[in-house]
């Protein structure tokens, strides 16, 4: 029984990181969108603006 626990919390820890490093990938998307948006808006405003 022991070392069934064992396995079992090893698989828990497992998850847990793996949940990890998706929240990571998930914020660092997040963040790349944000600065794809912020982009778009500045090419499109500067098709508006008169250069000299």
């Amino acid at each position: 029984m022991h070392s069934m626990r064992l396995n079992i919390q090893a698989h828990q820890s497992d998850i847990n990181n793996l949940y990890t490093v998706v929240h990571q990938l998930d914020a660092r998307m997040e963040r790349i969108e944000n600065r794809l948006e912020l982009r778009e808006f500045q090419e499109a405003q500067a098709r508006f603006e008169q250069h000299p």
